[in-house]
């Protein structure tokens, strides 16, 4: 074997591994990385205008695809402005591998004063599942391997290794043996199978579902999302339980799935919601999040049982009266779950009807609802909706999430302010065959609008519906600096959606 630097190293690991993009600002303590990735046909390197959209774009394209995405940022300032998006893979159960290089090895830990270093695998602690420091040339690929397992094993999420330049730098000639070795087949670096769990565990479960006569699944932690039991939609169908998503699985169901409900925080912020549900007798939870727990918490008039479906068994609930906790795939139970044809239609159709009434409420307080109704009768089967912003987050949820689409994604407005644009490119790359909208306010689409000409070099269509562009002196401002930025601009009257003309560049779409 030739020899090669630390970056064709790690380059070749994480090819070797599936990973088929890296979202990267351009630094030079990086230059070895990006020259192994220009002679890499089956690497993509796409440099981006800001390094906080970086992790936002590969989590759009983990989200999307199901196969995790690096992103690489430099030492430093580059890394600080990385946190924010970082966050926002975090919070949505999403496997982004974030890669920055740091200062030579020798003047790590405790740190030697020079510019722009820090100790950033702490930064990083809270926020990632697991990070590192690759502190010898050997190691990269060891610690590719450990950082993919890591983003993907129980409950997905991002992870972070650190390169110091003088190991991205350096070079050697690894033995072929030696490759073998540290760099498994990709299918080797995690379980992949069943896990159906033990005997009287299930048992205990599967006898409380049935036992039930008004049971809701409640859906989190990203499940039944790409790469992430995509059969759950499926199986729930089957059994015919009343599903709610947490917002971590909006993309899991939509109106074509029908024991879909609805989102989990459109019946938990109204009163009808929270009283068909604390009418429940069973609870089935899986993948628990912080949406799930706080809804748990406030459904205090909830006197059934709690069955919980967990592949981490660190996440089982416990101490909680009549609570069922059963550590397991959720695919190998709901296949064991044999409900019986029509066991709960009548009730399902009770929390539909119950989703009706929110929703018929929610649109007294929608200014826009005729924009949303003209959306949903534009949607397609085969579209992927991206909904960034406070207000239209509401509105689709209540308007949006019901119709028949691909992937709907909300993004959370607590969160990281604007990932809306730099999702849904990274969504457009990993289904190249799907029109990808953007419906966003203003506010949030210039968080980012500079990533347009991300979008625009990368030739992706984008389809953006500005929801709120001020009408007057703001809406000839709008268009200047969207304009400006390569995106065509298009007039949408209440009641239509955008067309589906293929193009080669974002398009935005403002209100008339």
């Amino acid at each position: 074997m030739a020899k090669m630097t630390g970056g064709d190293l790690l380059v070749q690991c994480l090819a070797g591994h599936g990973v088929k993009y890296i979202f990267s600002i351009i630094g030079g303590q990086m230059c070895s990385v990006y020259e192994a990735a220009r002679v890499r046909p089956e690497i993509a390197l796409v440099t981006l205008r800001n390094e906080a959209a970086a992790p936002v774009m590969a989590g759009g394209y983990a989200a999307a695809s199901g196969i995790p995405a690096v992103s690489m940022c430099t030492v430093g300032a580059g890394v600080v402005y990385e946190v924010a998006g970082l966050m926002d893979a975090w919070m949505s159960y999403l496997p982004v591998i974030s890669i920055a290089p740091q200062v030579q090895s020798w003047k790590m830990k405790p740190h030697q004063e020079n510019l722009q270093g820090m100790n950033q695998d702490e930064i990083f602690y809270p926020i990632t599942k697991w990070n590192a420091i690759v502190y010898h040339w050997e190691r990269i690929p060891q610690m590719v391997a450990r950082a993919l397992r890591e983003a993907r094993a129980n409950a997905p999420g991002p992870v972070h290794l650190d390169l110091p330049v003088d190991v991205l730098f350096k070079t050697g000639k690894p033995s072929d043996k030696k490759m073998r070795e540290l760099m498994p087949p990709p299918e080797t670096t995690r379980f992949s199978g069943a896990l159906p769990g033990t005997e009287d565990e299930v048992k205990a479960g599967i006898e409380a579902v049935r036992a039930a006569r008004r049971p809701v699944a409640l859906i989190g932690q990203a499940m039944g999302t790409a790469g992430r039991y995509e059969q759950m939609a499926e199986l729930l169908n089957a059994a015919g339980l009343p599903a709610l998503t947490a917002r971590s699985s909006s993309s899991a169901m939509s109106g074509k799935d029908g024991c879909f409900a609805g989102p989990l925080g459109l019946f938990m912020e109204s009163g009808t919601g929270r009283a068909i549900l604390e009418q429940a007798d069973a609870l089935v939870v899986v993948g628990i999040d912080p949406e799930i727990m706080d809804a748990l918490k406030a459904l205090t008039g909830f006197g059934g049982t709690t069955v919980q479906v967990e592949v981490d068994p660190s996440a089982v609930l416990t101490g909680r009266a009549k609570h069922v906790g059963v550590n397991a795939d959720p695919v190998s139970f709901f296949k064991r779950l044999d409900a019986g044809e029509g066991r709960w239609k009548e009730w399902a159709g009770k929390v539909r009807e119950a989703r009706e009434a929110i929703v018929a409420d929610e649109k007294k307080n929608i200014p826009d609802a005729a924009l949303y109704e003209g959306l949903a009768l534009a949607v397609k089967d085969d579209d992927v909706l991206v909904v960034d912003g406070k207000a239209p987050a509401r509105a689709a949820r209540a308007l949006l999430a019901n119709n028949r689409h691909h992937r709907l994604f909300i993004m959370n407005h607590r969160d990281m302010a604007g990932p809306g644009l730099p999702f849904a490119i990274g969504a457009r790359l990993a289904l190249p065959a799907n029109p990808v909208t953007l419906i966003t306010d203003l506010d949030s689409l210039m968080r980012h609008p500079q990533e347009l000409k991300t979008a625009e070099g990368l030739g992706l269509d984008v389809r953006i519906v500005v929801t709120d562009p001020g009408r007057d002196q703001r809406h000839a401002r709008t268009e200047a600096v969207l304009g400006g930025l390569g995106c065509e601009i298009n007039t949408l009257r209440p009641g239509t959606g955008p067309d589906r003309e293929k193009r080669k560049r974002p398009s935005a779409w403002l209100v008339q």
